[in-house]
């Protein structure tokens, strides 16, 4: 019987024809999450490498030595920007923790009013 049509006007096809569209529903399911990853994630993560840091890899690319390579990309590109800002930012981090054992503001109190302290704040 569900290789024939019903012949109560429910449906003009077989009922097997709907493991097709099951079949087809599962795999459309399974194969959305990584496309959507890839489109959300991946495409702007390398078109924003390749607008910033494009220039520089090529010509990285085409020098004859290694270190000829790494001179290019360091000048070209926008490598010691971001080691100037990680360095920055790591010592802004280590001058506040020296800071939350120094200053009374910035200690976490041990009572059980425990409010956030000044500078985790200051860190947000």
């Amino acid at each position: 019987q569900i290789f024939t049509a019903p012949d109560d006007g429910s449906s003009r096809v077989p009922p097997i024809l709907d493991s097709l569209i099951l079949v087809l529903v599962v795999i459309v399911s399974m194969l959305i999450n990584p496309l959507t990853a890839f489109t959300l994630y991946l495409v702007p993560f390398v078109e924003g490498l390749q607008l910033f840091e494009g220039a520089s890899m090529r010509a990285a690319y085409c020098a004859k030595d290694v270190s000829d390579a790494i001179a290019i990309f360091s000048l070209w590109g926008l490598l010691p920007c971001y080691m100037r800002s990680l360095l920055v930012c790591v010592m802004l981090a280590f001058t506040l923790w020296i800071l939350s054992f120094v200053v009374p503001a910035c200690r976490k109190s041990t009572s059980s009013d425990s409010r956030t302290p000044v500078c985790s704040l200051f860190m947000m």
